[in-house]
């Protein structure tokens, strides 16, 4: 089972699998400082500036830490960065909670933490940081597989479907990147053996190789008419990373 965090910010907006809110549209912005071809981000304390001064990292931020497959996994201690910027934080508590002051650039989340594969958020829109938004970003265990550490790896999750949409029934596709294997999960993280998503709306990508494409825009395809995915908090785009999976959550509705 995968544990879903609801969290309203002043824009109305909810984290997709909450329902409701709006979302946003990709809308292509290029990553300041992000190295989309391995995992490290190259985040070291110093402050809260990015390494080329060329951004300023001075606003503030703030979340949880969540653990996927399984879903309630132990994720106080995980540390936290905003990739551009080099300060990091540490998660802490029950739930575990974090701050860091970020940019106001469209870039991506980095999380590490014993047990859990390096997880990265979708390249997250700026505007719920002045929202005052409360960010639930996502832990993938070691558990969840096939796994290449030599790949890129992607976690799509349709969390929420206003009727007459539904999380059944939908298509993923990684344009770019025709060696990714795409499979559909439950909620356990084994494959239906299914060509769209089950009522779990999982799917999980796997084999991608950076290269020239590291930045990916998912194509989520509805198999109810007039349905469109929302992607919330996110532009839609996902950063590529050897050695690391990136979570990408959606909402469908019309």
């Amino acid at each position: 089972m995968i544990r879903t965090v609801c969290v309203v910010t002043t824009l109305g907006l909810l984290w997709a699998g909450c329902g409701g809110g709006g979302g946003s549209s990709p809308d292509g912005s290029v990553i300041p400082g992000a190295d989309a071809s391995s995992a490290d981000a190259g985040v070291v304390p110093d402050g809260g500036n990015s390494a080329d001064a060329a951004v300023t990292c001075a606003t503030a931020a703030m979340g949880l830490a969540v653990g996927l497959f399984p879903s309630g996994g132990a994720t106080s201690g995980a540390t936290v960065g905003y990739v551009g910027c080099s300060a990091t934080t540490t998660a802490t508590g029950t739930p575990a909670m974090w701050s860091l002051m970020v940019s106001q650039q469209a870039s991506y989340f980095r999380l590490t933490h014993t047990g859990f594969r390096t997880s990265l958020s979708a390249e997250i829109n700026p505007v719920v940081f002045s929202a005052g938004a409360t960010l639930p970003l996502q832990l993938v265990s070691t558990g969840l597989s096939p796994y290449d550490a030599g790949k890129a790896h992607l976690l799509v999750a349709i969390g929420t479907a206003v009727a007459p949409c539904t999380k059944a029934g939908n298509t993923v596709t990684l344009p770019g990147h025709p060696e990714a294997v795409v499979s559909y999960i439950n909620a356990a993280g084994a494959s239906t053996g299914g060509t769209s998503t089950s009522n779990d709306g999982l799917v999980w990508i796997t084999g991608i190789v950076p290269g020239l494409n590291p930045i990916g825009t998912p194509t989520l395809t509805s198999g109810v008419g007039g349905c469109t995915p929302r992607t919330t908090f996110s532009t839609g785009n996902v950063n590529l990373v050897v050695d690391a999976v990136t979570v990408l959550n959606a909402e469908m509705r019309q």
